[in-house]
């Protein structure tokens, strides 16, 4: 998986839209880099990349129930989809994404009137 593709899994599940500046410290982390070569590369002080880092690692770690870290977020977030790929996973993802102020992200995975709606396991979630 990639960066990108990790992003569109799991923002329909964060309790907001992750910023432009997470989304770039996210990116850049995947791959290796270091704050230090993410802030140089971005034109931001170490400090505040380092903020926004520890900001994205407790969202991160309030969606998946454990405590991530730079260190850890790649294997944290594929065994937090690994086991979201259950079918009772799947629809608890999709209920949860449902009951937040639907994002248009968030619309494209979840149904939007359940009253009409016929969601299977196979269904719920179709990107996982």
């Amino acid at each position: 998986m990639t960066a990108d593709e990790v992003l569109l899994a799991i923002e329909p599940v964060l309790d907001k839209q992750l910023t432009r500046i997470q989304r770039l410290v996210f990116q850049q982390a995947w791959v290796g880099k270091s704050y230090p070569e993410i802030a140089r590369a971005a034109d931001y002080d170490v400090g505040y990349i380092k903020d926004v880092g520890a900001e994205l690692w407790k969202l991160l770690s309030q969606v998946t129930g454990e405590k991530v870290t730079k260190q850890n977020f790649q294997l944290v977030l594929k065994r937090f989809w690994t086991t979201a790929t259950s079918p009772a996973a799947r629809i608890t993802i999709a209920l949860r994404c449902h009951q937040t102020d639907p994002q248009p992200a968030c619309a494209r995975f979840c149904p939007t009137d359940w009253a009409r709606s016929r969601v299977s396991s196979d269904s719920a979630i179709p990107f996982l």
